[in-house]
C-alpha cells in the first residue's frame, strides 16, 4: 500500500485520511532527503513512536531503491532517533517526558554558547543581521499565511544561522545532532496553533538584543524563548491517537511565552 502523503499533516497527530505516510524523493542527495522525509513523517503522527521501520517498505513507499534509505536510517540512528536491537529491527524511539525534557536542556545549553558569539560578530559586524532579517521576513509572511511548516522551516533555519555565525565547528557538529529533534518539538509547538505571529516577534526580538550588550538580556531571553511555555503549549494539542506516545505535560513548568 502507497503511503504517500501530505506534508500539511498536524503534528504528531496520525493522519489515516492523508493516504500515505511519506512522499516520493528526488535523485539529489537521497540519503540526507530521506532522513528529512522520516522526520516530516515522524512530525506530522505518520510515523509513531515506537513504531519498527522497515527498509524495504520505505523505499517502495519513497520510489527509492534500499541502499538511499539504509544511509537515512543509519544518519537518525547516529542521532538518537532510532534504535536498533537485535531481534526486533530498527524503531523510533519513544517521545516521551524525558525525551522532551532532555532535549530543552540540550538545547538552552547549546543556544547559550551560540548566540553568545553569534551576538559578538554582530556586534561587530552588524552587515550580517541581513541573513537574520531576511529569515524573519520568510517567518513573517508564513505566519500570514498561517503556514506552519514554513514558519518551523524558518525557525530552524534562524537558529542554524546563529550557530554558523559562532563560528564555532563544534558547535555546527552538535547543533546538526539535535536539529532534527528540534523540528519535531517545533511541529508539535505549533500544532493548531493561533501563535504564529508570537513566534515572529520572539525572533525579532531576539535579533534586536543580539546587537545590544546586554548579557543578562540574552541570557532572560534564552530561557522564555527556548523554555518559554513549554506545559501551556503542548497541553492545549488534543488528544493523540493510542498509537502516539507523547509527553505527561503536568509535569512541566509553564513559564510564560511559547517555546522556541
Amino acid at each position: 500500500m502507497s503511503r504517500i502523503s501530505s506534508r500539511n499533516a498536524p503534528a504528531l497527530v496520525s493522519d489515516e485520511s492523508a493516504g500515505g505516510r511519506l512522499e516520493p524523493i528526488a535523485p539529489a542527495n537521497l540519503g540526507a532527503q530521506i532522513a528529512d522525509r522520516l522526520v516530516e513523517a515522524i512530525a506530522a503522527g505518520r510515523l509513531r513512536s515506537g513504531e519498527r521501520l522497515i527498509e524495504s517498505e520505505l523505499a517502495a513507499d519513497l520510489g527509492v531503491s534500499r541502499i538511499p534509505v539504509r544511509e537515512a536510517l543509519r544518519e537518525l540512528e547516529s542521532q538518537g532517533l532510532l534504535v536498533a536491537r537485535p531481534h526486533r529491527g530498527i524503531r523510533l524511539i519513544e517521545f516521551e517526558d524525558a525525551w522532551v525534557q532532555q532535549l530543552y536542556e540540550i538545547r538552552v545549553a547549546l543556544e547559550r554558547v551560540s548566540w553568545r558569539h553569534a551576538a559578538a560578530v554582530y556586534r561587530s559586524e552588524p552587515d550580517r543581521l541581513d541573513r537574520l532579517d531576511r529569515i524573519i521576513g520568510h517567518m513573517r509572511i508564513a505566519a500570514a499565511g498561517a503556514d506552519r511548516q514554513a514558519v518551523n522551516r524558518a525557525d530552524i533555519a534562524f537558529h542554524e544561522t546563529l550557530c554558523e555565525e559562532s563560528g564555532s565547528p563544534l558547535l555546527m557538529t552538535l547543533w546538526r545532532a539535535i536539529r532534527r529533534h528540534v523540528r519535531i518539538i517545533f511541529d508539535r509547538e505549533t500544532f493548531r496553533s493561533n501563535d504564529l505571529d508570537a513566534v515572529v516577534d520572539q525572533h525579532v526580538r531576539l535579533r534586536a538584543l543580539l546587537v545590544k550588550d546586554d548579557a543578562a538580556a540574552l541570557e532572560r531571553e534564552l530561557q522564555e524563548h527556548v523554555l518559554g511555555r513549554l506545559s501551556l503549549n503542548i497541553r492545549r494539542q488534543p488528544p493523540r491517537s493510542a498509537g502516539a506516545k507523547v509527553a505527561n505535560h503536568e509535569t512541566a513548568k509553564p513559564r510564560g511565552r511559547t517555546p522556541r
